[in-house]
């Protein structure tokens, strides 16, 4: 077979998940004697070499707010008078490119199987600037604007499709309450035994940063991934009372600089390590020589990180996002999942912080479950069974596709063609454009809106000592 893989990333521009997964489909489909070919987005940066050579690359613009991710502007006549031989579009996108995969296969008879990458709603911010995301009455009517996204997505882009990938279980639900009546298929994302089972070579923490009291979060720092209240966790509750503990931060991203400055404000900025942007091949060495991986955010479909942390034993304390995270962390069995009835909910903060303290303070609590963490993790994320479970649903796609859609439009005359051809440019140009309309109001509003991130950060009131299980009230 020869696939096409639609993505918003044609090369490893930034360290995420549908940039791994792009990569990982593409090496594997390959290493199985199958075609894969990227169709992407331009990228200002772009160096020679650094893409295949067969790559398709279609126009693109920077989205506003959100550096380094480019927009795809699907419509260089190239795009439409390419002859498209392929057997199969993989829909690798969580943008309007999608649209440009559903015109292959309604045009060109393609089959069109999409992977749902990020949680839409989660996203909602990207539009607002740093100074305006907590003013609430701009947020309002975006909120709203995102709901008429995702319903688009549903009903316009997936039910248009031959199938659709969900990467936890708790998603089927979700798009199917949203009206999304294509087949669809859970399979989570891989680890690579290659990269996380191999030995490691050095300890990367630093000196003073003791064994059995290291807390890891790796994620983009980036408002969605909440790794600020990771931090304020770690301060409010976790350092008072096991004060040799520690919090490595690995990544970067846009909101680097208010996290280190957060952590001089809390008073913990010598028990936080910012280690920076890891290459993947180096991430083993974090993993293996950390305790405990907290991570906050509710944003994530999947998350990569928790599955690598998971797979390389260590307990994971995260929150109960009902998406991604929940699929993966099992409460009491490889870590804690705590509950959460509101973003900002502070109790949830404290049982949070309580959880870690927990396991920072029970060597034989964290062995147990980070021994369970690794063999769960390897049961469910080994590469033979994610490909093997992709590879399934392609043919299914393709069978798909020729029961519901006999007759391509390019094969039904010149007014169908323009029609099919039209819906989508349409459809695709209103969406965008109204966005970008609205990121650019917003961005000329934000003289009027004070400087929310420069203001003290105002944790919740500690909880009180009785409160907490005497096994943490005898920490430190």
């Amino acid at each position: 077979m020869k696939i096409g893989i639609l993505t918003d990333y044609a090369r490893v521009a930034l360290l995420t998940g549908p940039v791994f997964m792009t990569q990982f489909f593409k090496r594997e489909l390959e290493k199985r004697g199958h075609g894969a070919q990227l169709i992407g987005p331009e990228d200002p940066d772009l160096q020679p070499g650094e893409v295949p050579p067969d790559t398709v690359l279609c126009p693109s613009f920077e989205f506003p707010h959100y550096k380094g991710y480019q927009v795809p502007v699907p419509l260089d006549p190239g795009m439409f008078s390419r002859p498209w031989d392929l057997d199969l579009i993989h829909g690798q996108t969580n943008s309007l490119f999608l649209h440009f995969g559903v015109w292959l296969r309604e045009y060109h008879g393609v089959p069109l199987l999409a992977t749902n990458t990020i949680h839409l709603p989660s996203y909602t911010q990207h539009v607002l600037s740093d100074d305006i995301m907590r003013a609430e009455w701009l947020r309002g009517p975006l909120d709203w604007r995102m709901g008429v996204v995702v319903k688009h997505f549903a009903e316009d882009l997936y039910n248009h499709t031959d199938g659709m990938i969900v990467l936890s279980r708790h998603l089927v639900s979700y798009w199917r309450d949203l009206g999304v009546t294509a087949p669809i298929h859970v399979i989570p994302r891989p680890v690579r035994p290659e990269v996380f089972d191999r030995p490691v070579t050095h300890d990367p923490y630093p000196e003073g940063f003791r064994r059995g009291h290291r807390i890891l979060t790796v994620c983009r720092h980036a408002r969605e991934k909440s790794v600020e209240r990771v931090l304020q966790c770690f301060a409010a509750y976790v350092e008072p009372l096991v004060p040799d503990a520690t919090l490595t931060l690995v990544g970067d991203g846009p909101a680097h600089a208010m996290l280190q400055e957060m952590a001089g404000r809390l008073g913990v900025a010598d028990k936080v390590f910012f280690a920076g942007t890891v290459p993947q091949d180096q991430l083993p060495e974090f993993y293996r020589n950390a305790d405990v991986f907290a991570y906050a955010s509710l944003s994530e479909t999947f998350g990569c990180v928790v599955s690598e942390a998971l797979w390389s034993g260590l307990p994971a304390v995260a929150f109960d996002d009902a998406m991604g995270v929940a699929h993966q962390v099992r409460d009491g069995i490889n870590g804690s999942l705590v509950p959460t009835q509101g973003f900002a909910d502070p109790m949830a903060d404290i049982v949070f912080g309580r959880a870690l303290v927990k396991l920072l303070i029970d060597p034989l609590l964290r062995r147990r479950q980070g021994a369970r963490a690794a063999r769960l993790a390897r049961s469910e994320c080994a590469p033979e069974r994610i490909m093997k479970m992709t590879l399934e649903a392609y043919d299914a796609a393709i069978e798909h596709r020729r029961r519901t859609l006999p007759e391509p439009a390019a094969d039904r005359g010149l007014a169908a063609r323009a029609l099919c051809t039209w819906r989508h440019v349409h459809s695709w140009g209103y969406q965008n454009s109204s966005f970008w309309m609205m990121g650019q109001f917003f961005r000329s509003k934000s003289e009027r809106v004070p400087d929310v991130l420069g203001q003290a950060v105002k944790l919740p009131s500690p909880a009180p000592m009785n409160s907490l299980p005497a096994r943490v009230r005898t920490a430190g």
